[in-house]
């Protein structure tokens, strides 16, 4: 597969309007809309934390227990809005379900893309975008054929410091922030 640009968002209702309602949510989505309908993506990836009814007798689940993305309910589901713009855009959509941080079977598709570059937007900065990026840098193919991108105004985190530790321990990995 060879694509020019991708963007990968986590952006899942329970982490908008749901049980782990982000400070900077509205903002945010409304940033990813923007992005979403005024760049030229060959794809659009969707990853869903998704979690079972069991949630809370998990390792997550006992370090955060707040039950959010169980699977098939509206909170699991990705932002109408986004939605919508990204399947007006003419990009390829694609969607990875995750039961961690990272998404395994993402990055096993980034190593594949061989695109140019791959931007990371949404929420939680400090959690599932940052793991989702530092997976991606740890894949040696991956880092041979592209510029791993995170957009700094398209993300937020549990709180700001929490969100600004996250870039800064990204910028220290070698990724591209912009739009700081």
């Amino acid at each position: 597969m060879n694509l020019k640009k991708l963007v990968v968002i986590d952006m899942q209702n329970d982490f908008l309007t749901g049980s782990l309602a982000n400070w900077d949510a509205e903002r945010v989505k409304r940033a990813v809309q923007e992005k979403i309908n005024s760049e030229d993506w060959d794809e659009i990836i969707f990853t869903r934390d998704t979690h079972d009814k069991n949630y809370l007798n998990t390792y997550e689940g006992e370090h955060l227990p707040v039950e959010h993305c169980l699977l098939y309910t509206d909170g699991w589901c990705i932002d109408q809005d986004l939605m919508t713009s990204a399947y007006n855009s003419n990009a390829r959509l694609c969607f990875f379900d995750k039961v961690t941080f990272c998404s395994k079977g993402l990055i096993k598709h980034l190593g594949s893309s061989c695109c140019d570059e791959i931007t990371f937007v949404g929420v939680c900065t400090g959690i599932c975008v940052i793991s989702n990026v530092l997976g991606a840098k740890e894949n040696i193919d991956l880092l041979e054929h592209n510029e791993i991108f995170v957009d700094a105004n398209c993300c937020s985190c549990v709180t700001k410091e929490s969100h600004d530790a996250a870039i800064l321990t990204m910028k220290m990995c070698q990724v591209n922030i912009i739009n700081e």
